[in-house]
């Protein structure tokens, strides 16, 4: 539903006033609650203005200093991003930890998996010589999927995903929104028919190619993490070959092995 700055800033009140109730409950808290809530219902969703500081202020018996604490601590927990110069926004959807295989960033306790987002930057038919080649054989192209893959709204890796582009050439007739912030692995499995068994991940510290470097707002010549994850179907048989480009001095990535199991 689309509210206007005012009628939200009045909806926010009202639903804060409904879950202000329990005593001893921080105000920031409850102003965290209320967003929460409305993000849950649908009354808030990815990609929604919320109303400026000083609009919350005003409608919320709380301070400024009140509101700016909770709009930070959703922001810090991803739920909210903000914008230099244009405000504070419902953040895309999150894929959660429990469903992440590779990109698996660990948190500064060392306690959670932290949770992330993905673009799709494009979908394209590629005929260049790369590792995918051995992996997946020779072909007479590949789908090539590149993603941004924004890490609880802290830092960005980029992935490319290579396929057979014999076998999944439909993908080249997807939207880039039809792949935002879904795991690939669940189209190819509903869609093709074809699940992810079994995966291996190799890690090299290597110079980033130039376009990385960009993309990451990188000096040129950038060296970080260089993952390649090999994807295997039934029987064996290659599926996907994906290459994950890590910045130096970024959260631990915990690696591990697929089998079936």
């Amino acid at each position: 539903m689309l509210y206007s700055n005012f009628m939200l800033s009045n909806k926010i009140s009202n639903v804060f006033k409904q879950l202000s109730s329990a005593p001893g409950t921080p105000k920031y808290q409850q102003i965290c609650a209320t967003l929460l809530s409305m993000i849950e219902s649908g009354e808030l969703k990815p990609g929604d203005r919320v109303p400026t500081e000083t609009s919350l202020t005003e409608s919320l018996p709380v301070s400024l200093g009140t509101v700016q604490k909770a709009l930070n601590t959703l922001t810090e927990r991803g739920v909210l991003t903000r914008k230099q110069g244009s405000g504070t926004y419902v953040a895309d959807k999150q894929i959660s930890p429990d469903d992440i295989w590779h990109f698996r960033f660990i948190d500064d306790g060392n306690e959670h998996i932290m949770p992330l987002t993905t673009k799709v930057l494009d979908i394209k038919r590629s005929i260049e010589p790369g590792p995918w080649v051995h992996f997946l054989g020779q072909q007479k192209f590949y789908i090539c999927i590149v993603r941004e893959i924004r890490v609880n709204n802290a830092f960005s890796a980029v992935s490319r995903f290579f396929l057979s582009g014999q076998q999944f050439k439909e993908l080249l007739t997807f939207k880039s929104d039809d792949l935002e912030d879904t795991l690939l692995r669940d189209i190819i499995s509903t869609g093709f028919g074809r699940s992810t068994d079994q995966i291996r991940e190799q890690v090299v510290a290597q110079t980033f190619p130039d376009d990385i470097c960009n993309r990451l707002e990188l000096p040129i010549q950038s060296v970080g993490l260089v993952c390649h994850i090999m994807a295997y179907s039934q029987r064996n048989k290659p599926l996907s070959f994906q290459q994950l480009y890590v910045p130096a001095n970024v959260s631990l990535l915990e690696t591990r092995e697929i089998k079936p199991g």
